[in-house]
């Protein structure tokens, strides 16, 4: 599709892509950072409670039931999906303080091709 999309689909000036807004009851990411704080020191037991109380939101029942599920098995990975879409992936900064060489050889020994490695300032 090549072009520019035809006057009717386009939007107007003022005109909202989404006019009814983000709908009402959904967790936005600080609210999940706080349900994980109010869980965090929470025994296996009363993290159970949380899940198993009829008037605990849908929002309160998953962050509760995931970190339990973690504190049970000892497997990080839900709730480190979880922290990774609220808080966000840790950036990790490498440092390289030498400089290793990759020499490639020819048959006779002499030196067909050397690579130095260049430090990586970010790794993503």
């Amino acid at each position: 599709m090549a072009g520019k999309p035809p006057d009717h689909v386009k939007w107007k000036p003022g005109q909202s892509g989404n006019p009814s807004g983000r709908p009402k009851g959904i967790l936005t990411s600080d609210q999940v950072r706080a349900l994980i704080g109010r869980f965090w020191g929470m025994t296996r037991e009363q993290l159970h409670v949380v899940v198993q109380d009829q008037k605990s939101s849908m929002g309160e029942i998953m962050v509760a039931s995931i970190m339990a599920k973690c504190a049970k098995d000892g497997d990080y990975t839900r709730l480190d999906g979880l922290l990774n879409r609220t808080i966000g992936k840790v950036k990790e900064q490498v440092e390289v303080t030498s400089k290793p060489s990759l020499r490639l050889l020819n048959p006779d020994g002499s030196i067909r091709a050397e690579c130095v490695q260049v430090p990586a300032k970010e790794l993503t």
